[in-house]
């Protein structure tokens, strides 16, 4: 064999060796459970303070509104920093999610949502905590 086929050949079996790494790690890709964690329901009123399942507490510091800010606390929970999604159950609001940071013993974020339209005040959050979700529903004022 000549240098050149030699080159032609290595090059060859090792596209050869990548297609089927490349297969490889898309089947274990598709083969994976990528359902996210089923979250819990919590019925609380964040603005009174909730008791998390697992341990922790929620709290709304003051009511939220729709046009102001509002700062809600996790604490007593560990581990990496807690977050919260934002929906609303009757239409598309876009992406409301919020990364907490710590502040003294536990987790704070300050939220601003945006205002509905038509006047509809029904809020879902999703809370992440120590790898558990938790759904809140709550109202604006």
């Amino acid at each position: 064999m000549t240098r050149s086929q030699l080159k032609w050949g290595a090059i060859g079996l090792a596209l050869i060796a990548v297609a089927a790494i490349k297969f490889t790690l898309i089947s274990w890709y598709w083969n994976q459970d990528g359902k996210p964690v089923e979250a819990e329901p919590l019925n609380c009123v964040p603005q009174q303070g909730c008791e998390l399942p697992g341990g922790g507490r929620l709290l709304f510091t003051r009511p939220p509104r729709q046009d102001a800010p509002f700062e809600i606390r996790v604490d007593g929970v560990s581990g990496d920093a807690p977050n919260a999604e934002f929906t609303m159950p009757v239409m598309d609001m876009g992406f409301n999610r919020y990364r907490f940071v710590p502040e003294g013993n536990g987790w704070r974020a300050t939220v601003n949502l945006p205002v509905c339209a038509t006047g509809e005040r029904d809020w879902l959050m999703v809370l992440e905590v120590e790898g558990k979700r938790y759904t809140v529903p709550f109202k604006m004022q």
